[in-house]
């Protein structure tokens, strides 16, 4: 209310709420879409940072660091080729969208003429592969179930981003990849866990409809 003395308490709270979704509601790995040139122009990001409280630009109370992918394209082009975009109709908004992400990643690689994979690599985007032991846990079971998980992260996360792509690996018996996600937030201690202390959080985003077996890695020599 300091910063906007003259706006009514309605536009305040609006812009509350945006503040509140851009910290709290928007993960690792998540799309932003942001509308500009009076809602008919969308620029594509892929969020890769938690919040940054102190950022070097002064003019900024808080900072998040987005990758953008497609910058100042034409919104009615978005519009034919992705579904689920009704929460554009108030684009003043930040809210949460029934966007699909294969959606948005589809339009991306029409969009840029380029992988979609290849892009986040060349940006410093990192991969991972997390591995499962079915006897002690079941990923077949976790991928059905289409939720975010804790997964164990003992090794390497000093190096783990948010936003990071993983590729999910069943070991014996059937051992290959199952599907692909991301890493939603940092490593976190989570305290006593028979898996190890240390955790981050997950999102399954596409299931590999034919497992890519170890046979088949490793008969892949490039």
């Amino acid at each position: 209310q300091e910063i906007y003395s003259s706006d009514s308490n309605h536009t305040i709270g609006a812009y509350t709420s945006q503040i509140h979704a851009f910290a709290n509601k928007i993960f690792g790995g998540d799309f932003v879409l942001i509308p500009s040139g009076k809602g008919k122009r969308i620029s594509v990001g892929y969020l890769l940072s938690e919040v940054d409280e102190n950022p070097s630009n002064e003019s900024f109370l808080a900072t998040r660091q987005v990758l953008w992918l497609v910058k100042e394209a034409d919104r009615q082009e978005f519009f034919d080729q992705v579904q689920g975009t009704s929460a554009f109709e108030n684009p003043r908004t930040v809210i949460q969208t029934a966007i699909n992400h294969l959606d948005i990643k589809k339009y991306i690689e029409k969009k840029t003429e380029s992988n979609f994979w290849k892009a986040l690599g060349n940006a410093g985007v990192n991969s991972w592969v997390f591995q499962s032991n079915p006897s002690k846990w079941s990923l077949l079971d976790a991928i059905e179930k289409n939720v975010n998980n804790d997964w164990a992260a003992n090794q390497n996360r000093d190096k783990m981003k948010i936003g990071d792509l993983i590729f999910f690996r069943q070991s014996e018996p059937n051992s290959g990849v199952y599907a692909v996600g991301h890493l939603m937030k940092e490593p976190v201690n989570r305290g006593e866990n028979i898996f190890g202390e240390w955790g981050v959080v997950i999102s399954f985003d596409y299931k590999v409809d034919k497992p890519l077996l170890k046979a088949e890695i490793g008969a892949n020599k490039d």
